[in-house]
This record gives C-alpha cells, structure tokens and sequence, in this order.
C-alpha cells in the first residue's frame, strides 16, 4: 500500500491509508475501513492530548496531573535490574514501589522536560528528561520512554525504559 504524505495532514487523512483502487474491496468495505481509520487517528489524536496536558501539569510541578491518569489496575513494568526494576500490578503498587521510593532518595523534585510524545491509536510513546539531586549527591540526569497504552482515558499499562544503573547510584 503506497501512502500519499499529502492527504495525511489533509482533512481526510483516511484517503491515505486505504488500498489503491481496484484492490478487490467493495465500496462497503472500504467505507468501513476509512470510518476504522479516521476512529484511530482521532483516538491517538486524543490519546496525544491527555498525556501531553498531563505532562505538562508535571513538567510545572503538579506530578499528580499524570498520576490521576493511572488506572487503578494499572500494569506498570520498569526495565532492568534497579532497585525499583520489575513488575507492579496496581497504581497504588507503582506509586508506592517505584515513585515513593525515588523520591525517598532524592533531594529535590525530579524536574522534567519533555522532548517527544508519538501516538498510535491506544499506544503513546514519550521521551523525556529528568533532572534532579541525589541525597547521596548523585547528579540524576536520566532520559527516559515510557510506552504507555490508554483504555477510555486512563493509562492502563506503561513500560519504562530508562539508565537503571543512574537509579541504583541513587540507591548506594
């Protein structure tokens, strides 16, 4: 399937992502698809929104803008073998395992500067930084990509890519 760049920041972007003519589909068919597609795109439209305008409620010191995204079921899986690696089954379990025992070992706030968000239907990826002191007098200056997949706005599952060895100097 060929995609035509133009119609992708057109009003309809849909046109982009169907088959070329004579592709075997019915014009039912095809008005499925497009109505599917132009679902999609306006789903990873908002998806992109929320996360945005909850990051940025964090990056100006609310951190609990984000965290009033987190569903209480959430499934949150930090990468690696830090002290705060692993799997958490709730958001209480996250914000109690992960975020409260960070911030035991900071000094100052982590200050965040955001630097990319993509979104793909229920899927959004965000790049960012973090900034902040160590008790210990670590300089934490750790990127992070969190890939998070919302469900009727709230996250429902995130993963977190970042330098774990940067949070096990925080913990030594």
């Amino acid at each position: 399937m060929q995609l035509n760049r133009d119609a992708l920041i057109g009003p309809d972007a849909s046109e982009a992502l169907l088959p070329r003519s004579g592709a075997g589909m019915t014009t039912k068919q095809t008005e499925r698809v497009k109505n599917r597609i132009k679902e999609d795109l306006m789903d990873a439209a908002q998806n992109r929104k929320l996360i945005e305008d909850a990051f940025g409620g964090w990056m100006r010191g609310d951190r609990s803008a984000f965290n009033n995204l987190l569903a209480d079921d959430l499934r949150w899986t930090v990468i690696g073998n830090s002290p705060v690696s692993g799997r958490y089954n709730s958001k209480r379990e996250f914000l109690e395992g992960a975020g409260a025992r960070m911030a035991e070992k900071l000094a100052t706030p982590i200050q965040t500067t955001l630097r990319h968000v993509i979104a793909d239907g229920n899927m959004v990826a965000l790049v960012f930084d973090g900034r902040a002191t160590g008790k210990n007098g670590t300089d934490y200056r750790q990127t992070y990509c969190w890939v998070l997949r919302l469900e009727e706005g709230r996250v429902r599952e995130g993963t977190a890519y970042l330098d774990t060895e940067l949070i096990t100097k925080l913990f030594a």
